[in-house]
């Protein structure tokens, strides 16, 4: 469910960020007439309708608009659809990732998660 998630998400705040540009990075949001018709950031509106919360929020709408939506909704229901593989697929360069993700999508077992990170998270004996 996290790939689907942040692909929606990130595709949500495509549409946010249309209908209320003012609200981009970088929008101009402290001229006097916006003042009295300031809209809420994408974050925070989107936390209040969903009852989630912004990290939450903002975490998927970032990992939707690294991955983007072919890639997310070709991990959906594989191995890679986990947060912590979704963080770890976006840190690498596309040409690293692909290979992860056919075998993923051919229904292997795999992780873009690097053996150290494995390694150091584990418990030491």
């Amino acid at each position: 469910m996290p790939a689907l998630q942040a692909r929606l998400m990130a595709r949500r705040k495509g549409l946010y960020e249309e209908e209320h540009p003012e609200v981009r990075a970088g929008g101009d949001r402290r001229s006097k007439p916006q003042i009295a018709d300031l809209k809420p950031a994408f974050t925070t509106s989107t936390a209040r309708a969903t009852g989630k919360s912004r990290d939450t929020v903002e975490r998927a709408a970032r990992r939707g608009k690294a991955l983007g939506p072919d890639t997310l909704q070709r991990i959906a229901g594989t191995s890679l659809d986990k947060g912590v593989e979704l963080d770890a697929l976006a840190q690498m360069p596309p040409d690293e990732r692909e290979p992860i993700v056919q075998a993923a999508v051919a229904g292997e077992v795999a992780t873009a998660i690097p053996w150290e990170a494995v390694r150091a998270s584990s418990p030491r004996a």
